[in-house]
């Protein structure tokens, strides 16, 4: 548990890491306007520009990364219910009130 929010935490520095520059540069080219207008505002409009670049890719990169994190998360459940059904334990299964529902034992099913 511990693990998958050390790399959730990743994923999500990762994502907004441009967005984060993209503040930095804003500041730097408001310092350079004072100084060179011309170069402000050409800093000014190339921010801009990758701020909408970054936008973009976070979003399709956060949706891919959603779509990839449910996948593993469905396959990882099929290998476990396979694993369960293969394994030579018996196990009980009982209702809410905890009563005897069934016994079963993976030998019976060879």
């Amino acid at each position: 548990m511990k693990r998958e929010k050390n790399i959730s935490r990743r994923v999500a520095l990762n994502l907004w890491l441009p967005i984060i520059v993209v503040v930095f540069i804003l500041v730097a080219a408001l310092g350079v306007i004072e100084v060179n207008p011309g170069l402000g505002y050409t800093i000014l409009v190339g921010d801009v520009i990758y701020l909408i670049a970054a936008v973009l890719c976070y979003e399709y990169t956060e949706k891919m990364i959603s779509k990839e994190f449910l996948a593993a998360g469905f396959e990882q459940s099929q290998i476990q219910k396979q694993i369960l059904k293969e394994l030579p334990v018996p196990y009980v299964m009982t209702d809410q009130m905890v009563r005897l529902s069934g016994i079963m034992n993976s030998f019976q099913r060879l």
